[in-house]
């Protein structure tokens, strides 16, 4: 049987003067009409082609505006577009803009080819549905305050596909695997995913059945494990080789905001371009710091301390107090011009300074950093914003360099991690004892 739009009910596709058979697993996914799907797939397992038939088919049965969604532009044109112009049937598409990748259909449908590497880019329509492929390699941020909330309007639907990211266990994604699974290892607070609106499927590249066996097993002869698992079985893998390990999904909370009553915390890292400063409160009991609180991050170009020294105040206020745990080595000239300090700088501002004599050790910063996130007991000790987007991407992508246990600076993700470990280290160390403070520092 054939509805009006040109699919069939056993999950075939009339695409131009063709019928499009789908492979059985997306045949399936077609064929499961809830409003949340999560397909997490092998190379070569039909993505591309199913989230384009999904779009035709929520396209050509309801007027309204759908989103293809790739990390980058480039992706969704390489990857998408030539498949998308060839799923859709001619006789449906009123026109197509080869330069915006977008596609009107006769019905008064839009689809557009969209990337997510500037998430806020996407907002302004309501939407009727959504494909976001390869979400693994989203940000959190793209899914959860932009496309969601363009969602509700018109109770819209979302289809995610992806194969597994390097970042493994941290990713955002790796959380929502365990909510639709109802893990135990996701707290118990966290509130689980309807199954009624919401559904996994997960199946490897043989499985998907445009790979032939033979080439499967060449793979897995050459390949290193930990590749061939990933790309081809779609396991998500362990995140050991992660500078932050302790960096989860409990870890945010949009309701974080500046209490103002508190005095503002800076971890300041002076890389000339960009500028950083991560802004929050710290709770304390009993003068003991229990909790650290991120709400802001900053990441100045082209700038001096001159400038985020006007930033800060010009944010918080002359009369708050600031109080700064900078990189060490700001007490030499650096990106402040000749003849003052960094920390000088700050000083002068009405900025207080909380700085080591020496440089920190590199090991203590990480130790630092990762318990202020999550200690061995479990115990969640950082809240942060979900705006502060580098900073996420920081934890989530930060590696070490190869055969080292020192950061790979070389991925140009260190320096919102370093404001924050200068941060944890100055004032909420937990690794350091129940005080929270280093010794031999300078106030000033």
């Amino acid at each position: 049987m054939t509805t009006q739009t040109g699919l069939r009910e056993s999950g075939d596709f009339v695409a131009g003067k063709n019928q499009l058979s789908l492979r059985p697993m997306q045949g399936l996914i077609f064929q499961d009409r809830r409003r949340f799907r999560v397909v997490l797939a092998g190379r070569r397992g039909g993505k591309t082609v199913l989230g384009g038939v999904e779009l035709s088919r929520g396209a050509a049965e309801r007027k309204g505006v759908y989103y293809y969604v790739a990390p980058t532009y480039r992706m969704a044109k390489d990857i998408a577009w030539d498949t998308y112009k060839s799923i859709i049937p001619e006789r449906w598409i009123r026109k197509k803009n080869e330069s915006n990748l977008r596609i009107d259909l006769i019905n008064g449908s839009v689809i557009y080819l969209k990337g997510s590497e500037d998430p806020d880019a996407l907002r302004g329509p309501a939407l009727s549905g959504v494909v976001m492929d390869e979400c693994a390699f989203q940000q959190e941020y793209t899914w959860r305050s932009v496309i969601r909330p363009a969602l509700s309007d018109r109770s819209g639907w979302a289809l995610f596909t992806t194969t597994p990211s390097p970042e493994g266990t941290a990713g955002w994604f790796y959380e929502m695997i365990l909510l639709l699974k109802n893990a135990d290892l996701v707290d118990p607070g966290l509130e689980r995913l309807n199954p009624q609106q919401w559904t996994l499927y997960e199946y490897t590249s043989l499985q998907g059945g445009n790979i032939p066996a033979i080439e499967i097993e060449e793979a897995k002869r050459t390949l290193a494990p930990e590749v061939f698992e990933r790309e081809y079985e779609a396991k998500i893998m362990s995140n050991t080789g992660l500078v932050v390990s302790c960096f989860s999904m409990l870890n945010m909370d949009s309701t974080v905001e500046d209490d103002e009553e508190l005095p503002l915390y800076v971890g300041m890292d002076f890389n000339n371009d960009p500028l950083t400063a991560i802004c929050a409160n710290i709770i304390k009991v009993n003068g003991r710091p229990v909790q650290l609180r991120v709400f802001n991050e900053l990441n100045l170009r082209g700038a001096t301390t001159w400038d985020m020294a006007e930033v800060l105040i010009d944010l918080y206020g002359e009369n708050r107090r600031i109080i700064a745990c900078p990189d060490p080595t700001g007490k030499r000239k650096q990106t402040s011009g000749v003849g003052v300090s960094d920390h000088q700088i700050l000083k002068k501002a009405g900025i207080t300074v909380y700085a080591p004599e020496a440089p920190y050790n590199t090991a203590d910063g990480i130790r630092a950093a990762n318990a202020a996130l999550r200690t061995a007991d479990g115990e969640v000790h950082t809240k942060i914003n979900p705006r502060c987007h580098e900073l996420i991407k920081s934890f989530r992508t930060l590696g070490y360099a190869k055969g080292t246990r020192m950061p790979n600076k070389k991925l140009g993700v260190d320096h919102s991690f370093d404001a924050f470990k200068y941060l944890c280290l100055g004032k909420f160390n937990l690794a350091k004892g129940e005080s929270g403070v280093i010794t031999n520092h300078r106030v000033y």
